[in-house]
């Protein structure tokens, strides 16, 4: 019996390798392939990297007038923190 089930994992395990849509592939068409990805892999790297440099940002909109800065009160604490309340 379990001659028979060895036998039968082993003919399925053929038959899905033979089934696979790679199998028929040549060796020239895989490199190729795996080519194609990397360039691909390549320019998002590149847009991504263009992105985290900031070259072509401007970033002059976002800056603060320090003149208006001095129209904004300083915030200071309204407590004031003891311990000696805690521990009661």
């Amino acid at each position: 019996m379990k001659k028979v089930v060895i036998l039968l994992l082993t003919l399925c395990s053929f038959l899905f390798a033979t089934n696979d849509k790679d199998a028929d592939k040549t060796r020239e068409q895989r490199v190729e392939e795996q080519i194609q990805k990397a360039l691909e892999e390549e320019e998002k790297f590149a847009k991504e990297q263009t992105f985290y440099k900031a070259d072509e940002y401007d970033f002059e909109a976002a800056e603060v007038n320090e003149d208006s800065l001095s129209s904004i009160p300083a915030l200071e604490d309204d407590f004031e923190f003891n311990m000696d309340n805690i521990l009661q």
